[in-house]
């Protein structure tokens, strides 16, 4: 499920800085300098928002619920929230267009959905050590992976929705979109002591 996350989350980064700039140029008719600088909000919010994901899963365990503090399992709902928003902002961004929601509407989206796609990312690795204490660095190694999975399948998706439609990189992260939010909705499922 981790794994998943991380596909969803670091993946769709990968995908997002190769396809953000020629997106912008074909579906919000920019030029070349202008997608360049609008792209790049994304990649700066690595920064701080990936670090903010795990800021926010630790402020999640010492939350309380009927006087007993969430401890681990706060994680994961710190974590659920997390790729729920993220998806959720992907989804929508999917849908913009220049003449429908204007640059401004857009650039909004992005920057929520790069903040979260970020937070995922910091909040998977924060449940890592608690999913087999004794094992940690092959967790790691195995959510680590779902992010090159995600990059691989999600170029391929949009490889194969190219020979098929103009719209290909919208019909792609509306899908990814719809991957994030599926993912989120399998977190319940992580049992943690």
């Amino acid at each position: 499920i981790l794994h998943l996350c991380y596909m969803f989350s670091f993946g769709v980064e990968l995908i997002v800085n190769g396809n953000i700039v020629s997106y912008f140029v074909t579906t919000f008719g920019m030029t070349q300098s202008d997608a360049g600088l609008f792209g790049s909000i994304f990649g700066f919010l690595n920064f701080f928002a990936r670090s903010f994901g795990g800021w926010m899963s630790d402020i999640f365990v010492e939350m309380e619920f009927n006087g007993k503090k969430w401890g681990p399992r706060g994680r994961l709902w710190a974590l659920f929230i997390q790729t729920t928003l993220m998806g959720i902002c992907l989804t929508s961004f999917s849908s913009l267009t220049r003449d429908g929601n204007g640059i401004g509407s857009m650039i909004a989206n992005l920057v929520f959905w790069g903040f979260f796609t970020n937070m995922t990312e910091g909040g998977t690795f924060a449940v890592v050590p608690y999913v087999l204490p004794s094992a940690i660095g092959g967790v790691a190694g195995i959510v680590g992976a779902g992010g090159n999975v995600g990059a691989m399948l999600g170029n391929a998706l949009m490889v194969i929705l190219k020979a098929r439609s103009k719209s290909a990189r919208m019909l792609a992260f509306c899908a990814l979109g719809w991957g994030a939010l599926g993912s989120a909705f399998l977190i319940p499922c992580i049992w943690i002591k």
